[in-house]
């Protein structure tokens, strides 16, 4: 993705964000050859932040809007669990009798 998002940059600055992720990223594929250092939540935090911005610019660079929130609440109408009607998403989770969800065993 840093790779498609930084050919797809239309500014110096989504250029430079997502170089910077994409060496971040080498570099954290070889150190973790020798240690396991994504474990820590100082460099993991900093690490989904910048591929968040990455994947976001290239959204943006793309035309790419998010979907909106009528198109998906018409999607998922009838398929949550507690519709009446619609089929559920989840067969192995039920509601019990005061509403709260709890697991059943598939047949």
């Amino acid at each position: 993705m840093g790779l498609t998002s930084y050919r797809h940059a239309t500014d110096q600055f989504s250029r430079g964000v997502a170089l910077g992720f994409l060496l971040g990223f080498v570099a954290l594929l070889v150190h973790a050859v020798g240690s396991n250092a994504f474990l820590i939540v100082r460099i993991m935090e900093p690490f989904w932040l910048f591929a968040a911005l990455v994947v976001r610019s290239y959204m943006l660079a793309a035309g790419g809007q998010p979907a909106k929130s009528e198109e998906i609440a018409t999607w998922a109408k009838g398929k949550e669990i507690g519709v009446s009607g619609g089929p559920s998403v989840r067969p192995w989770l039920a509601r019990s009798r005061n509403g709260s969800p709890r697991l059943v065993r598939p047949d």
